[in-house]
C-alpha cells in the first residue's frame, strides 16, 4: 500500500511572522510494507532555503496479497523430440506480493503440452494463493526425430526389412 496524503495540510512560517498554506512540498519515501511506527519527512524550499519537518504514522499489519509470478529460471531442457516426455527440471518460479520480498514457490501447476506434434509449445505456469491466481508462460520446441527406424521382420528363418516382407499363407 502507498502512503495516502489526502487531507495533509502543510503551512510555511516565514521570518516576518507571516504564514501560508503551501502545496509545492515534497515527501520522503516511507516503507509501507512492514507494520510499525514510521517517520514521514516533509520538505519545502523557498528562495534557496530548504526546511523540513517530520511526523509519525502507524502502519498496521499489511495483508500480503499475491501480485504476480515470474519465471526466474527456465527448465534445463527446452528442445524435445516428438513423443518425448516434457520434464520441467530446472524451472524456478518466484511470487511477488504487495508487501515484502519476492519468494520462490514450488506448488504451481503446469499446462500439458502436446508432445505428439512438431512445433513451438507454450507451457503455462499457474500459481494460486488465497484464491488469487497468477500465470506466466514459456516456450519449448518439439522437433522431428533425427533418426530413421527400420523394422526387421523374422519369418521363415530369414530377416527382411519391413518394406520388403510380404507374408505368405
Amino acid at each position: 500500500e502507498t502512503l495516502n496524503l489526502e487531507g495533509l495540510v502543510v503551512k510555511a512560517n516565514y521570518d516576518n511572522n507571516s504564514s501560508a498554506i503551501i502545496t509545492s512540498y515534497s515527501v520522503g519515501n516511507v516503507d509501507m510494507s512492514t507494520p510499525g511506527t514510521k517517520v514521514v519527512t516533509v520538505s519545502y524550499t523557498y528562495k534557496g532555503v530548504t526546511k523540513t519537518t517530520t511526523f509519525e504514522i502507524t502502519v498496521s499489519n499489511v495483508e500480503k496479497t499475491l501480485q504476480s509470478i515470474e519465471i526466474v529460471s527456465l527448465p534445463t531442457k527446452l528442445q524435445y523430440v516428438v513423443n518425448q516426455e516434457f520434464i520441467p527440471t530446472g524451472l524456478v518460479v518466484s511470487a511477488s506480493y504487495n508487501a515484502g520480498s519476492p519468494t520462490t514457490v514450488t506448488n504451481y501447476t503446469l499446462s500439458n503440452p502436446d508432445m505428439t506434434t512438431v512445433g513451438t509449445k507454450t507451457i503455462t505456469v499457474t500459481y494460486i494463493e488465497n484464491s488469487v491466481e497468477k500465470t506466466a508462460s514459456f516456450n519449448i520446441e518439439v522437433l522431428e526425430s533425427p533418426y530413421t527406424f527400420l523394422t526387421a521382420v523374422v519369418a521363415d528363418g530369414n530377416q527382411y526389412l519391413d518394406t520388403d516382407y510380404t507374408p505368405t499363407e
